[in-house]
């Protein structure tokens, strides 16, 4: 199971706090060593961005820009996969040995953001301006 499941997949979580959000593969494990279940770690958006528009001040621009990110273990079967896959986020740095640690997890989470946020506020290659970044950063609406 998870075969098409690779590492820079967008996919929606189904089940618990977070779902209904949208997050991407960080890692996938297949073996069971550390948990009971096949599993897979994603990082997320808790809170999307807010709608910006033309006449809105810098700083109010500022404020509505954030985005708060979440960092999870989460069972295979409670992913829901979407076609949208995205390549070049900077997230070499989360593992499972975060997961494990409140520090670490907090300090993932906050370099975590600065990444969403400059991937958001200001995309500067082709792959930023993509449908895939795109969708990502977009609130689903179901």
């Amino acid at each position: 199971m998870g075969g098409f499941m690779k590492q820079g997949r967008i996919c929606i979580l189904t089940s618990g706090r977070f779902a209904g959000k949208k997050a991407i593969i960080v890692s996938q494990h297949d073996s069971r060593a550390n948990r009971a279940f096949p599993h897979a770690v994603v990082a997320g958006i808790e809170r999307n961005p807010k709608r910006v528009t033309k006449r809105m001040g810098q700083k109010r621009i500022a404020r509505k820009s954030h985005i708060k990110p979440f960092v999870k273990a989460v069972n295979l079967a409670h992913l829901l996969p979407t076609r949208y896959v995205v390549k070049d986020f900077q997230l070499d740095g989360i593992n499972d040995e975060i997961l494990k640690d409140k520090e670490k997890k907090l300090d993932a989470k906050k370099t975590l953001r600065k990444v969403f946020e400059k991937k958001y506020l200001n995309p500067t290659s082709a792959e930023d301006k993509s449908e895939n970044t795109k969708f990502f950063f977009k609130k689903l609406r179901f």
